[in-house]
């Protein structure tokens, strides 16, 4: 892009896997079998930046507070939907007290949840396709069919990808309910591709998280999406750099010398 080297705060770096982000050590992952990869130092060879390296969900989490959904909220949940033809998952990043919080090993949030993938949830459903206005379409052609597709269906009022939407929302909130009884957080954000959908999305998570948890746990709960939607992992890593620029230290009184 051009940009002078001096006008470049530092490069953000979500990472799908278990991250050592004080050391910018990618522990684990499922992109190589590798253990313990020093990312940031590998990248500072290449790139003249400071470098953050962060989980793509704790990543997300940090672009919500900064310049999303979470902008008012200093105890939230963010979940980052992975799903695909091939993929169900979804990572989870814990901000508390304004802070994001990793655990003792860099783990929190890392509840290994796996939700049905799109094929899967299409299959349940292939005997209602000729019902759909668009995916009626793919009734011989299921192969061809992706998650951007039901989700552009969905918004159009394809009755099959509202189905399959609100099957996967229904997993989302059964999936979360029990980390939103155990943190009663005041917001839980939706990130990802799904996120896009908005209320089609939040209402079966809604609908989950009040009938797992305690009336008291949800009753204040606000269950919204990224503004961001599919670039929420992307917004979230330059926001990284933000939150690593505006720290502010602080300093005991005891180390401060009188003049």
């Amino acid at each position: 892009a051009k940009i002078n080297t001096e006008d470049v705060l530092g490069i953000g770096v979500a990472v799908a896997g278990v991250v050592d982000a004080k050391n910018g050590i990618v522990m684990e992952t499922d992109i190589t079998q590798q253990l313990n990869i020093p990312f940031r130092s590998l990248l500072e060879k290449k790139f003249p930046y400071p470098l953050v390296i962060e989980n793509n969900a704790n990543a997300a989490a940090i672009g919500a507070k900064w310049v999303g959904s979470a902008r008012d909220a200093k105890n939230f949940i963010i979940v980052l939907v992975e799903w695909d033809c091939n993929v169900g998952g979804m990572g989870i990043g814990l901000v508390l007290n304004g802070e994001l919080y990793h655990g003792a090993n860099y783990c929190a949030g890392e509840l290994n949840v796996h939700l049905p993938n799109l094929t899967t949830v299409i299959n349940t459903l292939r005997n209602r396709l000729p019902e759909g206005k668009i995916l009626k379409e793919y009734a011989d052609k299921l192969h061809q069919l992706d998650v951007y597709t039901v989700i552009d269906a969905a918004k159009k009022g394809d009755s099959v990808a509202r189905m399959c939407i609100n099957i996967l929302g229904h997993h989302i909130g059964q999936n979360i309910a029990p980390a939103i009884g155990l943190i009663n957080p005041e917001k839980l954000v939706i990130a990802g591709d799904v996120s896009e959908l908005e209320e089609m999305v939040i209402e079966p998570v809604n609908k989950e998280i009040e009938m797992i948890t305690l009336n008291l746990v949800h009753s204040n709960l606000e269950v919204t999406t990224s503004i961001h939607g599919r670039y929420s992992v992307a917004m979230g890593a330059a926001s990284l750099i933000l939150n690593e620029f505006f720290k502010v230290v602080l300093i005991k009184k005891s180390e401060i010398v009188p003049l």
